[in-house]
């Protein structure tokens, strides 16, 4: 009895990856932790021989990473508060901080695809290549339990305070975000798993994806700037800035985007079409005839 699976030259599918991601860099509080990922695309393939193709794509990628630090203190050098006198410090205690990024990358995938019939209603994939892009959307949130602020004078040697209207005081909740500054990502992708053919011409991929970023996609500033900036105008106002920012940063091959997780794909055949058969055979049969083939 003959059974058939039916392959087409070309192939257009539409997908869906979830799983961890990052924008990997290193504080001086220790590494940046992974987050939620996903990517959704669409893409042509056109097989050259039976088993053999390339395709290209368009999609959309996201990529998170976050730090917790449970305790944090630092000091800077702050304009002299109106009133008071002295080259002043602050210093600054964070307690309970989180920040996360997050960014969505628009990309084309250019990739290499092998499969390889395994019966008549299922074929192993792989697919690995090279995808390029650039981001249309990058920022960053921080939340904070408490921060306590005192300010220094070394003109009288004293901490101030206690003194919401020179900035020095404790606050509660406290929450920001921002804009990050990153250029276009070139990653190395590869992918594989198993297709099932569902309906004529119509085929259901699962599988593992793996995303490596190979270059650095963090404009990271020419100087540092203070995670707390002292705002003169308005003391008890203060201006947040990203850790990214800071000297507490530092990531020698800069951020390279990472991720894997699954995909789902739904795959529509069109034009040349192949049959691999798989015979069932009597035992005198197997002896003279093969398992299966291309027809």
């Amino acid at each position: 009895m003959l059974k058939a699976q039916t392959l087409y030259n070309d192939e257009v599918n539409v997908g869906l990856g979830l799983g961890s991601s990052s924008l990997k860099y290193q504080t001086d509080q220790g590494a940046s932790k992974s987050g939620f990922g996903w990517n959704f695309g669409a893409a042509y393939s056109h097989y050259f021989t039976k088993m053999i193709g390339v395709s290209l794509g368009l999609e959309a990628e996201m990529f998170g990473s976050s730090v917790d630090i449970s305790t944090m203190s630092f000091n800077q050098q702050i304009p002299t508060p109106p009133g008071l006198s002295g080259n002043f410090s602050l210093a600054a205690k964070y307690e309970g901080f989180k920040e996360t990024q997050s960014a969505i990358m628009f990309q084309i995938p250019v990739m290499l695809r092998l499969r390889f019939p395994v019966n008549e209603k299922s074929s192993l994939f792989l697919g690995t290549g090279i995808k390029a892009g650039f981001p249309v959307s990058s920022k960053w949130n921080q939340s904070i339990t408490s921060l306590t602020t005192k300010g220094y004078s070394d003109f009288t040697m004293q901490y101030y305070e206690a003194m919401p209207n020179h900035g020095f005081s404790t606050y509660p909740n406290v929450s920001s975000s921002g804009k990050l500054t990153l250029s276009s990502p070139v990653l190395f992708t590869i992918e594989g798993g198993m297709k099932f053919n569902v309906a004529k011409a119509m085929d259901l991929y699962a599988g593992l994806f793996l995303d490596y970023g190979l270059n650095n996609v963090y404009k990271a500033p020419a100087t540092n700037s203070a995670m707390l900036a002292y705002n003169s105008d308005s003391p008890a106002d203060y201006n947040y800035n990203s850790i990214l920012t800071s000297n507490h940063y530092s990531a020698s091959g800069g951020i390279k985007p990472f991720a894997f997780g699954v995909t789902v794909k739904l795959g529509f055949g069109f034009g040349k079409a192949h049959e691999y058969v798989k015979k069932k055979n009597n035992t005198r049969e197997q002896k003279t005839e093969p398992a299966g083939g291309w027809k």
